[in-house]
């Protein structure tokens, strides 16, 4: 990623990067939302790793599976069980 063209990216995605941010977006805000409405019962139910596994999720639902894992795992030190 960090050797890709971005303006070339962004010249052949056309009408999908506006899409696309739309939808992070919305992702983002619908995020602080349910920070907002639910912080209680998940610190109660994740502790002082509640926030992170909030953000774990956005990431998941911006970016995928993948991003899910790199976030959870790398960035957040998370240990994923299951």
């Amino acid at each position: 990623l960090f050797g890709a063209n971005l303006r070339a990216i962004a010249s052949r995605a056309g009408r999908l990067m506006p899409a696309f941010a739309l939808g992070c977006l919305g992702t983002v805000l619908g995020t602080l939302a349910g920070w907002a409405a639910l912080r209680g019962p998940l610190a109660s139910a994740f502790g002082a790793d509640a926030l992170k596994v909030v953000a774990a999720l956005a990431a998941k639902n911006i970016g995928g599976g993948l991003n899910f894992v790199a976030v959870a795992g790398a960035a957040l030190g998370l240990v994923l069980e299951g």
